[in-house]
């Protein structure tokens, strides 16, 4: 089991206070989706947002798409980035033409397919650096990130800020303990992040500014079931497709 230590406990208050904290269910079930249903790439063309919901910070817009749409959005912030509320219009859009708008108004971000999850991340980061494989296999999710992010700490300089997660409720919970494995091959930082959230579609991670100044946060979290809109495993766990530009 991990433990807390003071960067842990203050950054609970910044996860509740931002609304990035998601409430861990202590389900003993996994929800793995129903292959009858569409794929990401389908969600993206065939659910529908109202874009006015997508004002605010990005934070805050990255919150609507997970908690009131049931889009299991995983996010990257711009380091260091000051909260600014834009207000967008009354348009009943594609969730996809709803991101092409958000990213096109927001300017620093994009988003991408990456191993059949969609993130969306800054135009310009560290993330997309190509990095050997680490062995991880077969281990529960909450060690596998933690893993994997302190051997990014301990290789490469640019991912020493980044504090590992905590567990924030029932260890035993799926979110934490399902087994994943990560990528046998090299890849980008993201493509093993998305590859060590496994094969529920219901899990997201986060990154975004830590408690303490020029910290970063890795964040796991899961839609709860009343959010989740039944998605299938992502079947393709290496290709990335990116947003064009």
């Amino acid at each position: 089991m991990r433990h807390f230590n003071l960067n842990h406990a203050i950054a609970i208050g910044v996860l509740v206070s931002t609304g990035v904290f998601v409430e861990v269910q202590a389900s003993s079930t996994t929800d793995n989706g129903d292959t009858g249903q569409s794929d990401v790439v389908r969600m993206l063309d065939e659910k529908r947002v109202m874009f006015r919901d997508m004002s605010g910070s990005t934070t805050e817009a990255i919150n609507v798409l997970r908690h009131k749409y049931g889009v299991p959005v995983s996010f990257i912030s711009v380091a260091d980035e000051k909260p600014e509320a834009v207000q967008f219009g009354d348009e009943e859009l594609t969730l996809r033409n709803a991101l092409d708008e958000f990213v096109q108004t927001r300017g620093a971000y994009t988003y991408s397919l990456v191993a059949g999850r969609l993130v969306v991340h800054p135009k310009s980061e560290p993330f997309k650096k190509v990095i050997s494989a680490i062995e991880i296999r077969n281990k529960p999710r909450l060690d596998a990130m933690w893993a994997f992010v302190e051997h990014l700490k301990r290789t490469h300089v640019e991912f020493a800020n980044l504090i590992p997660p905590a567990i924030l409720g029932n260890p035993e919970a799926p979110l934490f303990a399902e087994p994943v494995s990560a990528l046998k091959e090299k890849a980008t930082v993201v493509e093993h992040l998305a590859a060590l959230l496994g094969d529920n579609p219901n899990v997201m991670f986060s990154i975004v500014d830590g408690p303490r100044s020029g910290t970063r946060l890795f964040v796991l979290s899961k839609l709860k079931s009343s959010e989740a809109k039944r998605l299938p495993k992502p079947k393709d766990r290496r290709t990335t497709e990116p947003r064009a530009d």
